[in-house]
């Protein structure tokens, strides 16, 4: 029996093959679809520094969150160890927290009071791992955790999809696929997120955008 690493070299070298088929990148312009915002208005940094940097950071970082030309420095490494739970060491933080923190980081993370504007949500992989694999999936379907794909990683999920679930997706029918299945279940142990995370349930308008995006060959 070919071994992991085999199967995943193999399922690379495949999806270069099928790529110009249901792996076809959309380059159509698709923000004039969603024209909401999944996301909270009136974010500054002020907030972010008074609620999460001040609040549950400083007792372990002193002011080094407090200076905003620091937290700009080392804004990629705040966020991803927030979003894997990693941090605060106290514990993670709640789920409209890390929705402000990711919200104003996508913004382009403004200083002082400016506001930022709503994020679009687009069906395109890098929109929704900044917003709703972000806030409702990445903590298990990370490295490490207990899920046997990443949605923090596009090539990951597509060789999963490729060689260990056929029927994760369907592009052509997105409903008909896995992935859709457990959106839409009822059934507290199929549908994702699970129960037992204590994650909110994605929103009619979430599921539209991910199952347009599985449509257009997940762009």
């Amino acid at each position: 029996m070919k071994s992991f690493h085999q199967l995943y070299h193999c399922a690379i070298v495949l999806i270069g093959l099928v790529s110009c088929g249901n792996y076809e990148e959309f380059k159509e312009d698709p923000s004039a679809l969603f024209q909401g915002s999944l996301t909270p208005n009136g974010v500054t940094f002020k907030e972010v520094k008074e609620q999460i940097f001040d609040a549950r950071c400083a007792k372990c970082h002193g002011q080094d969150y407090s200076n905003y030309q620091n937290v700009i420095e080392n804004l990629d490494g705040i966020t991803a160890t927030i979003r894997s739970d990693f941090m605060p060491q106290d514990g993670p933080l709640s789920n409209e927290l890390k929705q402000m923190l990711f919200t104003w980081a996508a913004a382009g993370a403004p200083e002082g009071e400016v506001i930022v504007e709503p994020i679009v949500v687009e069906p395109t992989f890098d929109s929704l791992r900044q917003t709703i694999f972000a806030s409702k999936c990445i903590r298990c379907h990370t490295k490490g955790g207990p899920a046997p794909f990443f949605l923090d990683e596009r090539q990951n999920l597509m060789v999963y999809a490729t060689v260990f679930n056929p029927f994760m997706l369907d592009f052509e029918f997105p409903e008909e696929g896995d992935f859709i299945k457990r959106l839409n279940s009822d059934d507290p142990v199929e549908q994702m997120p699970p129960a037992r995370s204590g994650l909110e349930l994605l929103s009619d308008e979430e599921k539209e955008i991910i199952t347009e995006w599985i449509r257009r060959g997940l762009p």
